[in-house]
């Protein structure tokens, strides 16, 4: 099964304050994942690392076989960011719609 999502080796820091070290992980074709830990954890930081908002202080991120800041195909890539502000009800679709969505169609990137 192909990796859709590799992370080898990542560390991250916010000027000199450290995020996390040497993450290494893969997503294969097909799963589900999901991210969870302690406010402040990283999360959303690596979110946005995978996304390409943020480059790794050292390690890689490839999607789809290609290195995260030179992938170009967005619209086989979705994800559903937390925001606690806003209301379940403002966002146009329960999760159980946006996974159905995302097994049946591209849905691409989504961010509110």
């Amino acid at each position: 099964m192909q990796n859709i999502i590799e992370v080898d080796n990542v560390s991250f820091q916010y000027e000199s304050q450290p995020i996390f070290s040497q993450v290494s992980f893969s997503v294969a074709a097909g799963e589900f994942v999901a991210i969870i830990g302690a406010n402040g954890a990283g999360k959303s930081t690596l979110l946005r690392l995978l996304l390409g908002e943020l480059a790794p202080t050292s390690g890689g991120i490839r999607l789809f076989g290609r290195d995260v800041s030179a992938f170009k195909d967005w619209a086989k890539v979705g994800y559903v960011a937390q925001n606690a502000y806003q209301a379940a009800s403002d966002f146009p679709a329960t999760a159980l719609e946006i996974v159905l969505a995302s097994l049946s169609a591209p849905i691409g990137l989504l961010r509110f």
